[in-house]
């Protein structure tokens, strides 16, 4: 399968931008060789950092490692992680970004790790997680000034639901923009949602394809910190 980033072609926008893309899912250490993860494949990250590219800003993408990136480009950075914390030191790392798109499916609880490998052969095993801080929270802390896009994914709730949970979540994290979409929505050759806006009371398009989400985000982005309404 083709990368996002294969496709990268040249464009034009206004001032160029320090973006940063976070993609891919973290995975929390249960011992020396086994791991709590989840389904996230990097896909729309891929998507978002190749429209960025493709409207000439400087992109660092912070990527899981299992990943792939087959494509390189000059203005572009690419740093991996592993875990929660591993991603979580490198989004604190200064001087930040004019923007955060954060689209990493990121662990909201992890297990103790467990030195070593727990031996096979057990009937059952009780792991006890523990919650992990949001990593939106600290960066909004550490970067007041950085545009913020989040991501909402949720499962077997209506879209009004899901509107209500994204402004909510948006909100209490200093979100700028974001979008929400429902986890039957998303596949290998599908990706929809609503882009919602966080100003603007009830305010959501519509977005319909990978490529479409990630080109409206970009230019939401532009919009938002050359001082322009939506």
């Amino acid at each position: 399968m083709r990368s996002e980033l294969d496709r990268v072609d040249p464009g034009r926008s206004g001032s160029t931008l320090d973006i940063w893309v976070t993609g891919g899912g973290t995975r929390e250490a249960i011992d020396d060789v086994r791991f709590v993860g989840n389904r996230s494949t990097g896909r729309l990250a891929l998507a978002v950092t190749a429209a960025a590219l493709r409207r000439e800003h400087r992109v660092r993408l912070l990527l899981a490692a299992d990943i792939s990136v087959p494509a390189e480009h000059p203005n572009l950075k690419v740093d991996r992680y592993e875990s929660a914390t591993e991603l979580l030191d490198r989004m604190l790392e200064r001087p930040g970004p004019d923007a955060l798109v954060h689209a990493a499916a990121v662990a909201d609880y992890a297990p103790q790790p467990i030195s070593g490998k727990v031996p096979s052969g057990q009937d059952r095993w009780t792991l006890e997680m523990v919650r992990l801080p949001k990593l939106v929270d600290q960066f909004r802390r550490n970067n007041p000034e950085s545009h913020l896009t989040m991501f909402k994914l949720e499962s077997q709730i209506t879209p009004e639901e899901l509107m209500e949970r994204a402004r909510v979540a948006a909100a209490r994290a200093g979100a700028d923009q974001v979008f929400a979409n429902l986890l039957q929505e998303v596949g290998e050759d599908r990706h929809a949602g609503w882009l919602v806006s966080v100003e603007e009371a009830g305010g959501h398009e519509r977005l319909e394809g990978r490529d479409t989400v990630a080109e409206a985000l970009i230019r939401s982005v532009e919009r938002s910190l050359a001082g322009e309404s939506r």
